[in-house]
């Protein structure tokens, strides 16, 4: 009987053993990397061409997310203020009143560089820039 009870028992823990090693259910499978999330907050130099003629300028963007502010500057139209901040991933829209238009950005990021276009209701064009 006793020698019973003790087989019982070294069976036991051999189980234990054997399922606490892999031999029960598999592992379940690792999460995917989050995507990640832009922080725009910088100082940007720009270009774009408008109507054939080419534009630089200065993107500044500043704030902490769901609160960003900022300013475009350049020699044809000065300072501008932007509002509507949005950022999806590393995309980044934001807009521009203008006296004559409201200018709509759509800005995808790669590191401190980005490419995208903007709309001025009909009048559309490419942009890039990098952080200083």
């Amino acid at each position: 009987m006793k020698r019973t009870a003790a087989l019982l028992a070294v069976g036991l823990v051999v189980g234990a053993c054997s399922q606490s090693t892999g031999g029960g259910a598999a592992a379940p499978p690792p999460q995917p990397e989050p995507e990640p999330t832009l922080d725009p907050v910088g100082v940007y130099d720009f270009s774009t061409s408008v109507e054939g003629q080419t534009l630089t300028g200065t993107l500044t963007i500043t704030g902490s997310p769901g609160a960003y502010s900022g300013s475009m500057s350049t020699d044809m139209m000065g300072t501008v203020a932007l509002r509507s901040f949005s950022v999806d991933g590393m995309d980044l829209m934001f807009m521009a009143d203008l006296p004559d238009a409201t200018v709509s950005f759509f800005l995808t990021f790669e590191g401190d560089s980005f490419t995208g276009e903007w709309d001025a209701g009909g009048m559309t064009g490419f942009m890039s820039g990098s952080k200083r």
